[in-house]
């Protein structure tokens, strides 16, 4: 990027892309070399413009940081709003009003390619270290045969730490692989998500409608991705919800329960009897946890409760449950 100025246009005008990807390349290595990541801002089709075509005609690249999420409590408009508080997201922040950084690309009829229209390049933020540049999103990607490796380590129950471990050290050092140990479990959630149909969750499904059949107060709800696959899984038998309607006032939620095998947390309702055992409430397998799924389960649980909440839950402090009991109960 030597000799490419933001600010000088003649340094860019020329520049001239075939696709948009090729447009997204550019502003994401860009965005690596001054330690920034990118992300799309806006995008459109305009066939009048473009001889019919709905091919995009004008995109918007833009700084990850750019803008607030909805209800940032770091979003000065937020800032002595009486319901400010109701309005927070509790998740991890990434944006932070960095609105002076991006590129704008369109389709050039005449010159039958993308090229750069305008572009700003004024942050408000630090720039990420180059010693920490292999960590920003768009330089993190698990090569095929680094997928092949943690799926032949996976077949022979190798944990997600130990494949991870063993594949850095193959390939150099964490730098030099390209990918987290949270990219590996991803990875392997995917994985299995994709071939759930096949699997353990058919026959848990199969289970369910069976229960249904013998119990009619057995509930059940299935919570599926935008690939239609299976991702969070609730149930409840009768037994669980005659015991809540007794013994429910008090619950403890924990999501510390998973195998190495589906590094998919087990989330378990629980409480106690009138004799001091251990009951459960309600159990569900989930597809990650965060604030999202965990709203969703909650739901489920207040549902097949009949609306009633408890009039306490003792949890852990993870940010992600506590925001979603806050949204929910």
């Amino acid at each position: 990027f030597d000799g490419i100025d933001p600010n000088v246009r003649s340094s860019w005008n020329n520049l001239e892309f075939a696709t948009t990807d090729d447009a997204y390349r550019f502003y994401v290595d860009y965005g690596n070399y001054k330690g920034f990541c990118v992300r799309i801002y806006h995008q459109s089709a305009c066939p009048k413009l473009n001889n019919g075509s709905n091919a995009v005609y004008y995109i918007k690249y833009c700084c990850n940081k750019e803008g607030w999420r909805i209800g940032s409590e770091n979003n000065p408009a937020n800032r002595g709003s009486i319901d400010a508080k109701a309005r927070v997201r509790h998740v991890p922040e990434i944006r932070g009003g960095c609105d002076g950084a991006y590129i704008r690309i369109r389709w050039f009829k005449q010159f039958n390619c993308y090229k750069i229209y305008k572009w700003y390049d004024v942050h408000n933020h630090d720039m990420i270290p180059v010693a920490m540049r292999h960590y920003m999103r768009s330089n993190r990607k698990m090569a095929p045969v680094y997928k092949l490796l943690a799926d032949v380590n996976d077949a022979a129950g190798i944990g997600a730490t130990a494949s991870y471990n063993a594949i850095s050290t193959a390939g150099g050092g964490r730098k030099c692989i390209g990918f987290t140990r949270n990219d590996l479990k991803n990875h392997l959630r995917t994985v299995r998500t994709s071939s759930m149909e096949h699997g353990d969750a058919t026959a848990l499904l199969k289970h369910f409608r069976r229960q249904a059949k013998l119990d009619p107060g057995f509930f059940h709800e299935v919570e599926v991705d935008v690939d239609e696959n299976i991702a969070s899984i609730f149930w409840a038998d009768g037994k669980m919800r005659m015991d809540y309607h007794f013994f429910g006032d008090s619950v403890s939620f924990d999501t510390t329960y998973r195998t190495n095998k589906e590094y998919r947390p087990l989330a378990l309702f629980v409480g106690f009897n009138n004799h001091h055992q251990l009951t459960v409430f309600g159990a569900a397998f989930l597809y990650d946890e965060t604030t999202a799924t965990f709203e969703w389960l909650f739901n489920q649980f207040l549902e097949c409760m009949g609306g009633v909440s408890p009039l306490s839950i003792f949890t852990d402090q993870a940010a992600a449950i506590a925001a979603g009991i806050r949204s929910v109960f």
